[in-house]
């Protein structure tokens, strides 16, 4: 009879039922089966910075502040009133800028003078009217009149002057100014030639007068027609111009990315 070699439950072939091999028995691998079955080390990567990137809201909040920043339109400051010289005789007045200062003429704080515009003068003591059509405004009130003076009493200062105002009140510190209006020159009298320009008082200057009014502005005579080789874009412009550029870059880096 064959000789039953040990007890089962050290047996590596148990029958069902029966307890197999012990944990302590178990042979673990050798370092050198550890080290085959090991995970492969992470590669060391050298850190690439990303670009900045704006999310959209903040991108789009910043461009909208930056326009408004540069948008043209009425802005604090002295009186502007720009001369297009449309012909010797004709010209477009646009205005600009606020009122600073003190109405010392009380009778016409409804009046802003403009100190000799002329290429050829008025006559003497003449005092004609030039007004075609008007949308410039001051403080709310509409320009609806405009007459030049000849230099020499009765009616005249101490130099030939234009002035412009309002019938429906009298203008007031800190009012904008905005529009344009067309004036027609009268009696042989001429536009000062482009690039000219002189003071803006505020009321009615005469020859006794003439020179205690507050300067509120000036007035400077451009040419309505710019050669196009001296035309410099404006700020709204470059900043569209740059935003352009930006988003494209943004999003070519975006592209470069997700590859």
């Amino acid at each position: 009879m064959a000789r039953r070699g040990g007890n089962a439950r050290h047996s590596p072939t148990a029958a069902p039922g029966e307890t197999g091999l012990s944990a302590r028995m178990i042979k673990r691998p050798a370092r050198s089966d550890r080290e085959h079955f090991s995970l492969p080390k992470r590669a060391n990567t050298a850190y690439s910075p990303q670009p900045l990137m704006l999310r959209p809201r903040i991108a789009l909040a910043m461009f909208v502040a930056v326009a408004l920043l540069f948008a043209p339109g009425a802005s604090a400051g002295p009186i502007l009133l720009e001369l297009q010289r449309l012909s010797d005789t004709q010209a477009l007045i646009t205005a600009g800028g606020s009122i600073s200062g003190f109405c010392l003429d009380v009778d016409a704080c409804y009046i802003f003078t403009l100190i000799d515009p002329f290429a050829i003068d008025p006559p003497a003591a003449s005092n004609n009217s030039v007004y075609v059509n008007s949308g410039l405004e001051v403080g709310g009130r509409r320009v609806e009149f405009a007459y030049d003076f000849g230099a020499g009493p009765p009616t005249g200062g101490a130099e030939p002057a234009l002035y412009i105002g309002a019938v429906g009140g009298r203008f007031r510190a800190d009012d904008l100014a905005t529009g344009s209006m067309l004036i027609l020159l009268q009696q042989g009298s001429t536009l000062a030639p482009v690039g000219s320009s002189g003071a803006v008082l505020w009321g009615l200057p005469d020859s006794q007068r003439s020179q205690t009014l507050s300067e509120v502005g000036s007035w400077y005579v451009v040419d309505p027609y710019p050669a196009r080789d001296h035309v410099v874009p404006e700020p709204t412009s470059l900043l569209l111009l740059g935003t352009g550029v930006a988003g494209l870059f943004s999003r070519r880096c975006r592209h470069s990315l997700g590859r």
